[in-house]
C-alpha cells in the first residue's frame, strides 16, 4: 500500500504546475489615498459618506477593498491632524466625513 501511495504521489507531483505568478493588484498607497481624499473633500463642511466620495474610484471588489482600506487609513491621519471630522451614527453604518469647521483652509 505504501509503494502504491508513493507512486501516486510522485505522479501527481509531476503533473502539478510549479510556476505560479499571483495576479497584479491595484493598491493605493497611503500618500496617494490622502491626496485623493483631500482633493475630493475640498472645502466641504457637510457630512458626506466616504463611499460617496470614492464612488468614481470603486471598481472591482478586489480594488474596492484596497481603496477603502487606504482611504480609511488616510482619513484617520487627517482626523489626527485636525483637518477632518469623522463619525459613524450606526454600527456597520457608513463612515461620514467633512472638513473640520474652523480649519484654516475652509476659512
Amino acid at each position: 500500500l505504501y509503494d502504491l501511495l508513493k507512486a501516486y504521489g510522485t505522479q501527481r507531483e509531476r503533473s502539478v504546475v510549479r510556476d505560479y505568478a499571483p495576479p497584479d493588484r491595484v493598491v493605493w498607497g497611503l500618500q496617494e489615498a490622502r491626496e485623493i481624499l483631500q482633493r475630493l473633500i475640498g472645502e466641504n463642511v457637510e457630512w458626506v459618506a466616504l463611499d460617496q466620495y470614492l464612488a468614481h474610484y470603486l471598481g472591482t471588489p478586489e480594488e474596492r477593498a484596497t481603496i477603502m482600506a487606504s482611504s480609511f487609513t488616510a482619513s484617520l491621519e487627517l482626523v489626527r491632524e485636525g483637518e477632518l471630522e469623522l463619525r459613524q451614527t450606526l454600527a456597520f453604518g457608513p463612515l461620514l466625513l467633512r472638513r473640520r469647521k474652523g480649519d484654516r483652509r475652509a476659512q
